[in-house]
């Protein structure tokens, strides 16, 4: 049950919203996060480049001692995932820091997430618990799979190279050519 939210958004919207009640939510006033030495006040006005990122930039990021996960899923199958990840929340809750939802429009980036399709991103924030956390993320990782999702390159996952490289890289065989151009053992990166 989602029961909390924070609103990013900008100023000059026609319509501010920021009620979510009747989705079940409502805002999260910062200090309830813990981490309100390092992130902005909810509904604070500000500069984009200080209110876009979450933590402030001398501040300590997040929990400061946590695992990251995020999965970005075709954003067509953004409902079947949620759902299906909410069946696990016995596994999760107990873990979790927090959890971010983000859409992302589709790019030409060959190492994009979002490269040549809408995408959302599911991230994870996970108390440092790695035997609960690889417990977690064997059971929820094959429902991002069935989507043909992509992982973040820089969080937790256990999918083999194998199994996302093609998904994760369209342009894998150009990737792939243009890594083993520059670094003549690229082909173990790649999976190939």
């Amino acid at each position: 049950m989602i029961d909390r939210v924070w609103v990013k958004t900008r100023l000059d919207e026609a319509e501010l919203r920021t009620d979510l009640a009747d989705y079940g939510a409502r805002p999260v006033p910062v200090a309830a996060l813990g981490h309100s030495q390092n992130m902005t006040e909810f509904g604070s006005p500000g500069p984009w480049s200080l209110r876009l990122p979450h933590f402030l930039l001398d501040g300590t990021p997040s929990m400061g001692e946590e695992i990251q996960v995020e999965w970005m899923v075709p954003r067509p199958t953004i409902r079947q995932v949620v759902t299906e990840l909410r069946e696990h929340s016995h596994l999760i809750d107990p873990i979790l820091g927090a959890t971010e939802i983000r859409t992302m429009a589709a790019d030409d980036q060959w190492l994009s997430p979002a490269h040549g399709r809408e995408m959302v991103g599911v991230h994870f924030t996970l108390y440092r618990d790695p035997a609960a956390v690889t417990n977690l993320l064997r059971v929820i990782e094959p429902i991002f799979l069935a989507t043909d999702a992509r992982p973040h390159w820089g969080k937790l996952f256990l999918a083999t190279a194998r199994r996302i490289y093609r998904a994760a890289t369209p342009r894998s065989a150009s990737g792939a050519r243009f890594a083993t151009s520059w670094i003549p053992t690229a082909s173990s990166v790649t999976g190939s």
